[in-house]
């Protein structure tokens, strides 16, 4: 992952090659706790509260931010653009097809 001041541009650059039920990983999204405060200060602050908004505001992946550590976003981009990411957890298949070896139902 770039810089902090980076992330958006990582996020416009990956997203449009990423494909459906693709997962992609940011780190340190919560910014030792800056990211919260009513008033963000300094650069890498404000520019990972921007990246946050822009990925909370992105209807095309699910969102899931873990406060371990120091924040992780994970993002899958979605399989119907419209519809909620369906997750096939006995197949190992977020995009609805089948994995390997598996077999309709």
């Amino acid at each position: 992952m770039p810089t902090k001041t980076g992330y958006i541009d990582y996020y416009k650059l990956v997203m449009p090659r990423l494909r459906r039920g693709g997962l992609v990983l940011a780190d340190n999204v919560l910014f030792h706790g800056q990211v919260l405060q009513p008033e963000v200060e300094g650069k890498s602050a404000r520019a990972i509260q921007a990246f946050n908004e822009l990925v909370a505001s992105d209807k095309s992946v699910e969102k899931v931010m873990l406060t371990v550590r120091d924040g992780l976003f994970v993002y899958p981009k979605k399989v119907k653009p419209d519809d909620d990411l369906q997750v096939d957890a006995d197949r190992g298949r977020m995009d609805g097809r089948l994995a390997a070896g598996q077999r309709p139902r």
